[in-house]
């Protein structure tokens, strides 16, 4: 999803690991949907379903990890150019093979769909992918407030007023969200919450505090019965009253993981899976359904069946994706991912 870059330090192996686990969350929640449109009922999306609102925060935390390192002192010609070929070009070449990946799996696998399970073939490209358009905007807009001040408290307040600007902006249904511009202005906060993380993330005072918080406003909201408000492709939850509440959610949240995640020694596999999530994020959905409708008989069978088949699916869908990007990566093909 995001390249992190540490510029002068050696790679941090941990900030992969964190990635990795986000991506694994991501495409374990989306199988809750995917669940409702084939109508597929087992335990284990009841589980995936708890699993999804106590990691609230794993969108926003991209965020905040795309905020770790950021390079914005270069032109804007150049910055433009450079997260253009970090993250739209591999969004589309992603997207392309993640269609034809369900294309060639629908005519070799088709005959084991139960009747009416697919309707029929398709290459579709897609760029409705609104965590890479909304972060590809957000930096850009970073870009400019970098410009306009280089205390890091006057980033985070110019931030947190573009942030009421995007909670307004979801009210105005006549403005088209063209290129999740308004996800993105939601979204932007946490880039400079971001550098705050990283710089309080060895102390264990901000992680209790941040802890207290999470656990109480996570409380409060299963004890009021009500939605998470937390931010995603829809943002149906964000609004006045909840925009406070879910920033301090998602931040603190996300303070608590990272810093869990930062004792971490090394762990090779969700490290491989880390630097790869763009891949992943774009392409885990078309194979996630085709591995579902494969597996449909398999959701009816009783607790374990259906929970094996449900962890086939996720692994599938990270794996796969993985494995084409780490082909992709290698020094005579990245050239296709605007790598030199």
């Amino acid at each position: 999803m995001v390249i992190t870059s540490t510029l002068d330090k050696p790679r941090l192996h941990w900030v992969d690991a964190a990635k990795g686990l986000l991506i694994v969350l991501v495409a374990m929640v989306h199988t809750i949907s995917r669940a409702e449109e084939l109508g597929i009922a087992c335990p284990a999306i009841g589980v995936i379903v708890i699993i999804s609102g106590i990691f609230c925060f794993r969108m926003p935390a991209f965020f905040i990890l795309a905020g770790f390192w950021g390079k914005y002192d270069m032109s804007f010609k150049d910055f433009l150019i450079r997260n253009a070929k970090g993250l739209l070009l591999p969004l589309l070449i992603f997207s392309y093979l993640g269609g034809a990946f369900h294309e060639i799996f629908y005519e070799i696998l088709k005959r084991t769909y139960n009747a009416g399970a697919l309707e029929g073939p398709f290459l579709d490209i897609s760029l409705d992918y609104w965590f890479v358009l909304a972060l590809f905007l957000a930096k850009c807009v970073y870009w400019v407030v970098c410009r306009i001040s280089s205390k890091q408290i006057i980033k985070l307040l110019i931030c947190i007023g573009i942030y009421a600007l995007g909670v307004m902006s979801l009210n105005a249904w006549f403005l088209p969200n063209f290129a999740c511009w308004k996800w993105a202005l939601i979204m932007l906060v946490y880039l400079p919450i971001g550098q705050w993380v990283k710089d309080n993330l060895s102390g264990w005072i901000a992680f209790a505090i941040a802890l207290a918080i999470f656990v109480a406003g996570y409380s409060f909201y299963r004890w009021q019965g009500t939605f998470i408000p937390i931010p995603g492709g829809g943002m149906k939850y964000i609004n006045w009253m909840s925009a406070l509440p879910s920033l301090l959610l998602c931040t603190a949240g996300s303070l608590v993981f990272l810093k869990l995640c930062s004792l971490i020694k090394r762990a090779r596999v969700l490290e491989m899976i880390g630097r790869n999530t763009l891949a992943i994020y774009v392409m885990h959905w078309w194979i996630e359904i085709l591995v579902m409708k494969v597996l449909r008989g398999f959701f009816a069978q009783g607790v374990w069946i259906s929970t094996v088949a449900i962890i086939v699916t996720i692994a599938v869908a990270v794996l796969v994706p993985c494995m084409i990007s780490e082909l992709l990566n290698r020094p005579k093909l990245k050239w296709i991912l605007g790598k030199h």
